[in-house]
């Protein structure tokens, strides 16, 4: 399973149109510094936690 063109703004690590594959540990305790972020994927599915 992977995620295809993940990106993320607003983040502390904003990210550009990564593939990831399922059980990286890539993007984990990421955390939204901006008022707005914004996550877009291109294909594939995410579980995403905001606390």
């Amino acid at each position: 399973d992977k995620v295809k063109g993940l990106t993320l703004k607003g983040f502390k690590y904003n990210i550009e149109n990564l593939d990831i594959k399922k059980g990286e540990a890539r993007c984990i305790s990421n955390v939204i510094v901006e008022n707005e972020a914004n996550l877009l994927i291109k294909s594939g599915s995410l579980l995403c936690v905001i606390k």
